[in-house]
């Protein structure tokens, strides 16, 4: 096993859009040492009250990552979306005190060639439809954190 860094992202601190959705963070990635990183995370929303149980999605421009969207039957591309997908999270229940989460073995490793080296970068939350309706404001949703596990592997 190698050296482990946790960055985490609380989007109380980070610098958010219109909404929750779209949060813009700061992070040195020069702290890092160079080399191929394998990428994991945990996610957990604040406490809201939801009848949604549509699955919330994770996109970062944070780096690469080999993940494709399979197209429509009809051959419609989805490849043209601003941000890599990181993973996916789910609301733990419906009605009061419900929150979103996915704790590290949930979502599937991604592994980068380097570091990442976007200092400035986003983190954006969109339900299965890329519709941002679903988890659209601090007052739904709630601050979040999200937990990235680097571990260098040479």
């Amino acid at each position: 096993m190698g050296k482990i860094y946790n960055i985490v992202l609380n989007s109380g601190f980070g610098t958010v859009g219109t909404d929750i959705r779209t949060t813009n963070f700061f992070y040195d990635w020069s702290r890092l040492e160079q080399g191929r990183y394998k990428l994991t995370f945990t996610f957990v929303s604040g406490q809201f009250t939801t009848t949604n149980t549509t699955v919330l999605n994770i996109y970062t421009d944070l780096c690469q990552t080999n993940t494709f969207f399979a197209s429509n039957p009809n051959g419609t591309r989805n490849d043209t979306y601003a941000y890599q997908y990181l993973g996916m999270a789910r609301a733990s229940a419906t009605g009061a005190s419900s929150y979103v989460y996915a704790p590290n073995n949930f979502n599937g490793e991604i592994f980068l060639n380097q570091r990442p080296s976007n200092n400035l970068f986003t983190i954006y939350l969109a339900n299965n439809d890329i519709d941002k309706s679903a988890y659209s404001s601090t007052t739904l949703m709630g601050n979040y954190s999200l937990v990235l596990t680097l571990e260098l592997l040479d």
